[in-house]
């Protein structure tokens, strides 16, 4: 198929098209043709958006029919399938598409799953008063870390092996930037060199709030394993349902793909 496609110059053609799909599949659709056609021609007769880019859950569905636990990220993979089909049913379809958009009958246990997350595929505070308490406590908690370096900055003894007045963060490390001979006047960690040859230094000094921040963090993915498992299990009871919500929307994005790489 790849040699036909070269041959034919039509490689940059189907690179463009592929462009427009959620997520790779196989180029040609299986079925009936002419019924994939009158839906493509009905779906351009109405205003919708493109559903987001979808990644493949071949192997979280396949988890799931060993009851498996996923990961919260590719849970809100079909959270996100879930939603846009949510969507389309919202849109004036009629006929073939709305008799289609019908027959996926959403579970009320999954519904009340896509509402545990934000736009960005985090669970949401809202969810556990445990999620608000730890975000809020690492808020206050990174503040506190700012206000301690901002101090440090204007140390009068530091000012002249400093080389700027920001805070720099090196990997995920809130660091101050000096020359050589600063550890007469500062203790700490150096986590980088400079271009210039100066030392990114982690301070002695924030070392207990950074602790009060790992330990929080560390509670909160203890937290969204909870969250894993329990959502997991979830999915696990509705997997046909899941497994046939995922082909479905392979179908329609191969439509949504079609239509609107033809506009």
């Amino acid at each position: 198929m790849k040699s036909i496609i070269s041959k034919l110059d039509l490689v940059d053609f189907l690179d463009n098209f592929k462009n427009f799909l959620a997520r790779e599949k196989p180029l040609f659709m299986e079925g009936d043709a002419g019924l994939h056609f009158r839906f493509i021609q009905k779906l351009s007769e109405t205003d919708f958006k493109a559903p987001k880019e979808i990644k493949n859950l071949d192997s979280p569905l396949m988890y799931l029919k060993k009851s498996g636990t996923l990961k919260i990220y590719e849970i809100y993979e079909f959270v996100k399938i879930v939603e846009y089909f949510l969507y389309l049913k919202k849109i004036g379809f009629d006929g073939e598409i709305r008799d289609w958009l019908d027959k996926i009958i959403i579970p009320s246990e999954i519904l009340e799953i896509c509402r545990y997350f934000d736009l960005e595929g985090r669970l949401r505070d809202e969810i556990d008063e445990r999620f608000l308490a730890l975000n809020s406590g690492l808020k206050k908690n990174k503040e506190s870390i700012k206000e301690s370096l901002k101090r440090l900055l204007n140390t009068q003894k530091l000012s002249p092996y400093l080389v700027d007045r920001q805070i720099h963060y090196i990997n995920d490390s809130e660091t101050v930037l000096v020359r050589g001979g600063f550890n007469h006047f500062l203790k700490g960690t150096v986590t980088a060199r400079s271009s210039g040859g100066f030392f990114y230094v982690s301070p002695d000094s924030i070392q207990s709030l950074k602790k009060s921040e790992a330990d929080m963090l560390s509670q909160k993915d203890e937290l969204i394993y909870e969250y894993e498992k329990r959502i997991s299990s979830v999915f696990c009871k509705f997997e046909p349902f899941l497994s046939f919500v995922n082909k479905a929307f392979d179908r329609f994005d191969n439509y949504q793909a079609r239509l609107f790489f033809a506009k």
